[in-house]
């Protein structure tokens, strides 16, 4: 997780030149509506769910004013393409759009766990990355909703075939989702090992 400057330079913070109404326009995107609260604890599994954001650690009850905050601190072209999902349904639950009963764990990483969930109406299946951020400080919480920002930001301004496209942003009390497309197929890396695989047997 994280912002990949080389392919958006200073989305994690303003910048002089980007703000071009020209260049904006070339790069505009279309994010889509929002869910709401995500999965429950990513140890405890998809269907787990969260009961103590009224009662959870302090700063939990300024989370949409963090997110504004934070958002305001980003590139002017990453607002732009996050405004429409920053701007909708704080209160929705993911379960109101997608479903969660047969979500399925695609990948876990150091401070996110990947699930494959569907949506309700079109059937669409989309892969839903869970941060969590219960027990986080100011700062941490702080800096995991910015670098999530800048990551759906990069994918929702960029649209190329190479790059996971971007579908909704969902912030609640004490996590992040970031809905993205379902690539199917595995991994990356077992992508590039089946090729490593495959040109060792031709060579033989």
């Amino acid at each position: 997780m994280g912002c990949a400057p080389s392919v958006a330079r200073g989305c994690c913070g303003p910048s002089d030149d980007v703000d071009d109404p020209q260049r904006a326009s070339k790069y505009a995107a279309k994010p889509r509506n929002v869910p709401g609260t995500a999965f429950g604890d990513p140890n405890e599994g998809p269907d787990a769910r969260h009961h103590d954001d009224a009662s959870g650690s302090s700063g939990d009850s300024h989370l949409p004013a963090v997110v504004l905050e934070v958002a305001g601190e980003l590139d002017p072209a990453i607002r732009r393409a996050l405004a429409p999902v920053l701007s909708k349904g704080r209160a929705r639950t993911l379960g109101d759009e997608y479903d969660e009963t047969d979500a399925k764990q695609l990948g876990k990483g150091a401070f996110s766990v990947v699930y494959a969930v569907r949506h309700r109406k079109s059937g669409t299946r989309y892969a839903a990355k869970v941060v969590k951020m219960r027990g986080m400080t100011e700062d941490q919480r702080r800096n995991t909703i910015r670098a999530l920002m800048c990551e759906a930001g990069i994918s929702a301004v960029i649209r190329h075939p190479t790059i996971v496209g971007f579908h909704d942003l969902i912030f609640e009390e004490s996590r992040c989702v970031l809905v993205q497309e379902y690539c199917r197929g595995g991994t990356l890396l077992s992508t590039v090992q089946r090729q490593v695989d495959k040109k060792r047997h031709e060579r033989r």
